[in-house]
Order: C-alpha cells, then sequence, then structure tokens
C-alpha cells in the first residue's frame, strides 16, 4: 500500500473520531478536555509518519523492518503516556475522559496502521 493509499483509511478514521467525540459529548453531557479534539489529528499525523518509516524500512532488511515497528509503538506508548502524565500532574479537569481519549484514540490509529502493513508483511514473506 502506498502513501496515498493509506491517507484514505486515515482520513476516515480521523473523521470518525471527532464524529464519535461528539456523540460522546452530547450523550454523557460532560465536558471533554480540550487536548482531546488536537490529539486526534496529531495522532493521525504521527501514525503516517511511522507507516512511511515502517515502508522505507521493509524494503532494507526483515531485522530493520522488525526493529523500526517495535521502535514506533514505543514512540506512540511513550507519546501517550508523557500526554496522559503531563495532564495528570498539572491537576486538568478532566482526568478520566482524557485518558479514556487517549486509549481509543490510540487504538484506532494503531489498528488502521496494523491493517495498512499486513499487505507489506504478506508481499515480503513471498518474496
Amino acid at each position: 500500500m502506498n502513501s496515498r493509499k493509506f491517507l484514505i483509511p486515515l482520513v476516515v478514521a480521523t473523521v470518525l473520531l471527532f464524529v464519535l467525540a461528539l456523540v460522546v459529548l452530547f450523550l454523557v453531557k460532560k465536558e471533554m478536555p480540550p487536548v482531546v479534539w488536537a490529539l486526534i489529528p496529531l495522532y493521525g499525523i504521527v501514525t503516517f509518519l511511522l507507516y512511511q518509516m515502517l515502508c522505507h524500512a521493509s524494503k532494507k532488511s526483515p531485522a530493520r523492518f522488525v526493529a523500526s515497528v517495535n521502535g514506533s509503538v514505543l514512540i506512540k506508548l511513550f507519546m501517550s503516556a508523557i500526554i496522559v502524565g503531563g495532564y495528570f500532574f498539572l491537576g486538568l479537569p478532566g482526568k478520566k475522559a482524557l485518558a479514556l481519549a487517549v486509549m481509543g484514540i490510540y487504538a484506532v490509529y494503531t489498528t488502521i496502521l496494523i491493517r495498512a502493513l499486513l499487505p507489506i508483511l504478506r508481499n515480503s514473506s513471498k518474496g
């Protein structure tokens, strides 16, 4: 899958996450931390950059690809931990909502990334 084809599910996921956030906002009727609205596109951009990094690594060697996958998981996990930890440290309102939102955003974008990488893995294992 090339980068342009990857953008389609990424943009669809981003739009669906914004819609889901709005629905939750109206159903729960509690205020969502404003940072969530910025995290949705931020995670999308990070996921796109990681996808490109993983595609380039898959062309070099299988060992490089595995190391890059591990690195990308660590990057997103540390990013999530820093965001949630910083928010908790600052004592801002809506800690539970932010933690749940970050976990959901992380899960959606990780699923998109893994689904996009599966064809690359299949092609490299055949060759």
